[in-house]
């Protein structure tokens, strides 16, 4: 006895209406969230979870800077938690098929990261927050953090081994010691024990007097141990009709008015490094 035929309950017309849809407005990627882990004794980490969730996609860790903190605490989920330069780009990197983290200062550092961020502290609760970051994608993660937030990534890099990373990021990077007695900056981190990819991003016109882009070729050479260390210099708006401290987000020390381009070209760099080219 032949086997009895069986009716598909969408019709032609309707499968087709189903497929257009579904070209037409693909998923989008999981919402923001914010997340809490446990790092050390007594020490917890919030941090802005944005991306799709899933296969292989690079991390990108974004790492603010001044004091470090965020005020997840505070936020209410709109907007910006801080204007930072990643913090406030923090859509784009996902744009370009990176999962990222915003982590802001732990529990036991809401007075400010100064003179921390090289820390076997830090790096414990980094390395945690990896660990967490794994549940979502098996992609290598890079450290990206501008002005003082270099001094974490560097600081991490160079405490952290090897395999465990697939590189950082420097913009904005600190050069030189304030006045205001923050006495940390990239030579802070163990630069020689660095043996991941480096790519300084830097505004050529970033008048902050602790970031000066003149300084990075110098401080490139002291990275003596990484595969390759890269230095790109910016051009462009940068925020002329900005008034304030040159040391602020919204002038080229953040990228002022060429935001997405410096975001796109580092993505490419990244994707580049971890073997996952769009």
């Amino acid at each position: 006895m032949p086997p009895k035929s069986v009716r598909c309950p969408i019709n032609s017309s309707g499968l087709f209406a189903f497929l257009f849809a579904v070209l037409l407005f693909p998923a989008p990627a999981l919402a923001e969230d914010v997340v809490t882990i446990k790092t050390r004794p007594g020490v917890t980490l919030k941090f802005i979870l944005r991306g799709a969730r899933a296969g292989n996609l690079p991390i990108a860790i974004l790492f603010a800077g001044g004091g470090g903190d965020i005020n997840l605490d505070n936020w209410d989920g709109s907007g910006n938690p801080a204007g930072n330069f990643l913090v406030r780009t923090r859509k784009h990197w996902v744009k370009h098929d990176l999962l990222v983290a915003v982590p802001d200062a732990p529990s036991d550092q809401k007075s400010g990261m100064f003179r921390w961020r090289t820390s076997k502290d830090h790096t414990t609760d980094i390395r945690a927050l990896i660990k967490h970051l794994r549940k979502y994608t098996s992609g290598p993660a890079f450290l990206i953090g501008t002005s003082r937030g270099t001094i974490s990534a560097a600081g991490i890099a160079g405490n952290m081994a090897p395999n465990k990373l697939g590189g950082i990021v420097l913009t904005a990077t600190v050069t030189r010691y304030n006045a205001g007695g923050d006495k940390d900056r990239l030579e802070s981190a163990n630069l020689a024990n660095i043996k991941v990819p480096v790519l300084f991003a830097h505004h050529k016109d970033d008048a902050c007097d602790v970031t000066r882009f003149e300084d990075l070729p110098a401080l490139a050479k002291k990275i003596t141990r990484a595969p390759k260390v890269a230095i790109r210099g910016y051009s462009g708006d940068g925020g002329k009709s900005y008034r304030g401290s040159e040391c602020a987000s919204k002038t080229a020390h953040g990228f002022r008015g060429i935001e997405k381009q410096v975001v796109r070209e580092t993505a490419e760099w990244i994707h580049e490094i971890a073997g996952t080219p769009r």
